[in-house]
């Protein structure tokens, strides 16, 4: 006869499997991020009065890299950027790779950061998310169920994240 749990004990019996992203060091406190894979994302607009999905073309001529050129791209927790306190980071470089845009962080010295990187390390922290500024978006379906599909065509990096939960679920440490 099968056995019947409470809710708690449920809860309880979840089991979780994590491990460490292969690209981490340790000595040196770096890992690389896949920081967008150009999945489509559903965004609300006011100006357009709905729903659309968003497609981020993750290439060297649509995603303008300078403030990673100028050491200007935090690593955050997630998206908080109004307290030094919530820089975990900076972004050392970035490249394209199958798709992906691939970014070699390297974390802070605070309490924070090495908290972050003790998850990261641990492997309990696996979303990553960006923050951009869109400078182009086309339209390139009409629809796609009940919304229209745009890609980002020129935008701007601006910081990337850690987080709990990525828009994009392919965006994670390697």
């Amino acid at each position: 006869m099968p056995q019947t749990l409470t809710r708690r004990e449920a809860r309880l019996a979840v089991q979780r499997r994590a491990s460490t992203p292969s690209s981490y060091d340790a000595e040196k406190h770096t890992v690389e991020l896949t920081a967008a894979t150009g999945t489509r994302v559903l965004r609300y607009s006011w100006a357009r009065d709905g729903y659309y999905w968003e497609v981020l073309d993750i290439s060297a001529e649509a995603v303008d890299l300078g403030r990673v050129q100028a050491g200007q791209c935090p690593l955050l927790d997630t998206h908080s950027r109004w307290s030094v306190k919530d820089q975990l980071g900076t972004v050392e470089g970035a490249r394209f790779e199958n798709g992906q845009l691939i970014l070699p962080v390297k974390f802070g010295d605070s309490e924070s950061a090495r908290a972050a990187e003790a998850d990261v390390a641990a492997g309990t922290l696996k979303g990553v998310s960006i923050g951009y500024r869109v400078n182009e978006l086309t339209l390139t379906e009409h629809k796609d169920g009940d919304h229209p599909v745009y890609t980002a065509t020129r935008w701007e990096l601006l910081e990337v994240s850690l987080c709990p939960v990525p828009a994009d679920p392919a965006a994670g440490g390697r």
